[in-house]
């Protein structure tokens, strides 16, 4: 069987690529806070470990980057993820995360990264919609791969962050992640192991 790992929105913490993501994107790379930034390179230095074990065991890893971000992709020597990116690695961004893991002939699929609760789900939705042959406006195509997309529901739970509480509580809409999305029946969830 063949496994896909999807690493949602490592996204490198670098002041250049903040601006960059700020001038082309309307704040997208997020910017983080000093804390949150340090917690996303310690927990992005573990997620190296795990990936490169994953190459070795043969496992395709794809990096996915916001929903549409192929400006930023287009940019020279811009490195987008805190991750390393082996040159076998995948790189997409949501709209696209589908076709990737079609074209890569992947029987199974795991999620992990940033966030738990809102952009892990959020990618998951967007590659499921491709897959079950839904389209944008919600009407019928034949679905391309009917068992892949029951396959690709897996979130690996200790490869994930949860969602930080925002600088302002008081204007932003924060929820539990944890305690909200654990119990949706549609996700398979799973700890990884070596």
């Amino acid at each position: 069987m063949r496994r896909g790992l999807v690493v949602v929105d490592a996204w490198s913490v670098s002041k250049s690529l903040l601006d960059l993501g700020e001038k082309m994107h309307r704040n997208e790379p997020p910017q983080w806070s000093s804390e949150v930034k340090d917690n996303v390179k310690n927990f992005s230095n573990f997620l190296d470990y795990v990936c490169d074990i994953e190459r070795k065991k043969g496992t395709t890893i794809i990096h996915t980057f916001g929903v549409n971000n192929s400006q930023l992709f287009s940019q020279e020597k811009i490195n987008i993820s805190q991750l390393t990116v082996d040159e076998k690695d995948k790189v997409t961004f949501a709209i696209q995360l589908g076709a990737t893991i079609l074209e890569s002939n992947i029987d199974e699929v795991y999620f992990c990264g940033f966030h738990f609760g809102k952009c892990i789900q959020m990618h998951m939705g967007e590659s499921n919609r491709y897959l079950s042959g839904k389209t944008a406006r919600g009407k019928r195509r034949k679905p391309y791969n009917k068992s892949l997309w029951k396959n690709n529901r897996n979130i690996a739970l200790n490869l994930c962050m949860i969602l930080p509480p925002p600088l302002n509580p008081e204007t932003k809409h924060w929820k539990n992640s944890w305690k909200e999305d654990i119990n949706e029946k549609r996700f398979n969830y799973f700890m990884w192991n070596v």
